[in-house]
């Protein structure tokens, strides 16, 4: 098994959470268990609650760091990502059941991390309730590394500046959902190793842009050649030859079109993916 993937870490941040604590829990458990495959690590961080949650999660026979007072967010931000990265968890998932996000966030997020493997960077989905919740995080090992402890960092916006360094990109699922992935690229230049047929096919589907700019180029290109015939054509015989001044107005026209067509069809397919990236999500 993927080293990643049997190292999966997840940190509930509880606060007077003892009537649902069991219940997130145990579908945890159950979930990592029976269709991940791996041995449940599953720790509790208990924010200053005064109910029985804490006494609940050692029933549960949890890890639990408890706080006997409420921690602001940047505190438990340090605490979790400085307990994260000692530990080196391939997979680090904290789910912040005070801002009323629950289990099935966590395996929202942890089904996207295996569905993406190696490519997987971060995700995230925003706190239920309020704004000054943490939500729910998936964090790669890399990032978590260089995100450090700083309570002063800011978790969007690091693994955002982080995805711009190390060429990942940011899916935006929904206003709620987010999530970055290392990026894919067709191999242009495997194309040309296929027989004519397919290399046309290929660029005309998976690369209009190339295709049909290369091609209204091409074709402007013969406009401008028509154009210095035509303008010779008249300045030598004082006259204007209208087959080939036709033959150029046509040739700027399909040209044109050519190239508007390729934005068009590559702003299309960035568009079809950007749907497929959503149904797979849903799915």
């Amino acid at each position: 098994m993927d080293e990643k993937v049997s190292n999966i870490a997840v940190f509930l941040i509880t606060q007077d959470s003892e009537m649902r604590l069991a219940s997130d829990v145990l579908l945890l458990r159950y979930y990592l268990a029976n269709e991940v495959k791996i041995k449940p690590n599953i720790v509790i961080f208990d924010n200053g609650s005064k109910d029985r949650t804490h006494e609940l999660a050692r029933e549960l026979k949890l890890e639990v760091f408890r706080s006997k007072r409420k921690r602001i967010k940047q505190e438990l931000v340090k605490k979790l990502l400085r307990v994260g990265g000692d530990r080196d968890v391939g997979t680090l998932i904290i789910l912040d059941l005070q801002s009323g996000n629950t289990a099935d966030d966590a395996i929202s997020l942890i089904s996207r991390s295996l569905m993406e493997k190696s490519r997987f960077a971060s995700a995230y989905i925003r706190p239920i309730r309020g704004r000054s919740g943490i939500g729910c995080w998936a964090i790669d090992r890399g990032i978590l590394k260089q995100m450090g402890s700083d309570p002063e960092t800011d978790i969007k916006e690091k693994i955002l500046e982080l995805a711009s360094k190390e060429d990942l990109e940011l899916w935006a699922v929904s206003e709620e959902v987010s999530f970055q992935s290392k990026k894919t690229r067709r191999n242009l230049f495997e194309l040309f190793k296929r027989s004519p047929i397919e290399v046309l096919s290929g660029l005309i589907r998976y690369h209009p842009l190339l295709f049909y700019g290369i091609s209204g180029l091409l074709v402007l290109s013969l406009a401008i050649l028509s154009g210095f015939y035509t303008v010779d054509y008249f300045y030598k015989h004082n006259q204007l030859n209208y087959f080939p001044a036709f033959i150029t107005m046509a040739l700027i026209m399909i040209g044109g079109f050519l190239m508007v067509a390729g934005l068009i069809l590559n702003a299309w397919n960035v568009l079809i993916e950007r749907l497929n990236a959503v149904s797979k999500w849903k799915g």
